[in-house]
């Protein structure tokens, strides 16, 4: 009997210990608990930087966009002959494809160099007609850029002139860089029948400062940008019909343009342009007409040009991809321009400079 005791008393001892060692194995010290935790922490740390490393932040999200702005293609040299061959080059991101589309349709592609400079040769002559030609360019990253600007170029057909009529000779082939988007400036890039403004009336003066309006846009809703050249970084003040509606400076190509915050209806304007000295002194002046013609019943496919002849030159009509209808007319640069700048007209603004 005391045996049995006995040994239930050392197997009572033998489960006590056994649970005792287990529990002293399986329980951790504080120390070691806190070891554990901050090894955990640091697993945690360690795997949310390898995340945020590989998500790029919002900082270098607007870098990447202010890139891919920066990279948008453009047209720099657009020249068709009358049988529709063309060169066409530019500049897109280096190393990016650059896609030419004539409305939806892709003309070609090529691949920009290093230094984002890019020449294209179509295989097929363009076809006779108007047409708008736009960029596309991918990338190296895989984004998508698209230029500012379109090209819309008119092609005559044989022994016509741009706007369809009769000619001994096909006449120059009409290529016009115009905003994408927003209305204005255009800005003739090739055209046979325009020349350099010349002051016929005095003695031809080699120095003479050149100015000359060379398009109008506008649209159905009346809102209209004038624009033309004159030297580089000089001012120019617009009038019409004698209300001076905005003046800027020309850019160090010579391009000048003005946007009237005014809307015009239907009718014939008086257009006049002013180049000014710092002193506001009227230095050279240009005049013409311009007919803000109603919105045309008949609207042309989207894509398509349509081409009038006009006391000026031409007027484009042009039904664009969510703009509705543009409108440009294109100037001569002659002679016929030029006014007397010492002629004082209503409602001039000179701008007299501060004294100190």
């Amino acid at each position: 009997m005391g045996r049995i005791y006995l040994l239930a008393g050392v197997g009572s001892v033998a489960i006590v210990s056994a649970l005792a060692l287990t529990y002293l194995f399986e329980k951790k010290t504080p120390i070691e608990n806190e070891i554990v935790r901050s090894f955990e922490s640091s697993k945690d740390k360690k795997s949310s930087k390898s995340s945020q490393q590989r998500k790029p932040s919002k900082t270098q999200e607007l870098d990447i966009k202010k890139r891919d702005r920066s990279s948008k293609p453009a047209f720099d040299i657009v020249r068709v002959n009358p049988k529709g061959d063309a060169v066409i080059a530019g500049r897109a991101g280096p190393n990016s494809n650059v896609i030419i589309k004539s409305g939806r349709q892709v003309v070609g592609e090529v691949k920009a160099d290093g230094r984002g400079e890019w020449v294209f040769l179509p295989k097929k002559p363009l076809e006779s007609g108007g047409q708008e030609l736009s960029l596309t360019s991918i990338l190296p990253s895989g984004s998508r850029v698209s230029s500012d600007n379109n090209v819309v170029i008119v092609v005559p057909e044989n022994k016509k002139s741009v706007d369809g009529a009769k000619s001994k000779d096909s006449s120059g082939v009409l290529a016009l860089l115009t905003p994408h988007k927003k209305l204005g400036p255009s800005v003739v890039i090739q055209n046979s029948g325009l020349r350099v403004a010349r002051n016929n009336s005095q003695k031809v003066n080699p120095t003479a400062l050149k100015l000359s309006v060379g398009t109008i846009d506008y649209d159905d809703l009346g809102n209209v940008t004038v624009g033309g050249k004159s030297e580089q970084n000089t001012a120019v003040n617009l009038y019409i019909d004698n209300n001076f509606v905005g003046g800027t400076r020309s850019d160090n190509k010579g391009h000048w343009y003005v946007s009237p915050k005014k809307k015009f209806s239907s009718g014939l304007y008086s257009l006049r342009a002013d180049m000014v000295d710092e002193k506001g002194k009227v230095i050279n002046r240009v005049e013409t007409r311009f007919a803000r013609s109603e919105p045309i019943r008949k609207k042309p496919k989207i894509g398509l040009v349509n081409v009038k002849r006009g006391n000026s030159l031409w007027r484009i009509a042009r039904q664009a991809y969510g703009r509705g209808m543009r409108y440009t007319i294109i100037y001569k640069a002659n002679r016929d321009q030029i006014r007397d700048p010492d002629l004082i007209y209503p409602g001039q603004i000179f701008f007299i400079p501060e004294l100190n």
